[in-house]
């Protein structure tokens, strides 16, 4: 289990990723990606039964904050489909 400081971003190029952030589960999948916030315990909840590959990337933005749920949120859009020649929709 980790909280980092920092965001965290994972694109699955295949297999499927099983993670957990702030006590809600996700099954990321290949072609699929998961922004993970910072200050919140992310963790894998299993291993993968198949041979998964992905990519992670830690960035930082100082000026960022949660809001309640509801409206254009970010927060919302945590696993969209996409690609890195396509954006995700």
């Amino acid at each position: 289990k980790r909280v980092f400081s920092v965001f965290d971003l994972i694109y699955v190029k295949q297999g499927t990723l099983y993670i957990t952030e702030n006590e809600t589960s996700f099954s990321v999948e290949g072609g699929e990606y998961i922004l993970l916030s910072p200050g919140l315990e992310h963790y894998g909840t299993k291993g993968s039964d198949e041979a998964t590959s992905y990519y992670w990337l830690h960035f930082d933005e100082h000026r960022y904050e949660f809001t309640a749920k509801g409206g254009s949120n970010w927060s919302e859009l945590q696993q969209e489909k996409g690609s890195f020649e396509e954006p995700a929709r």
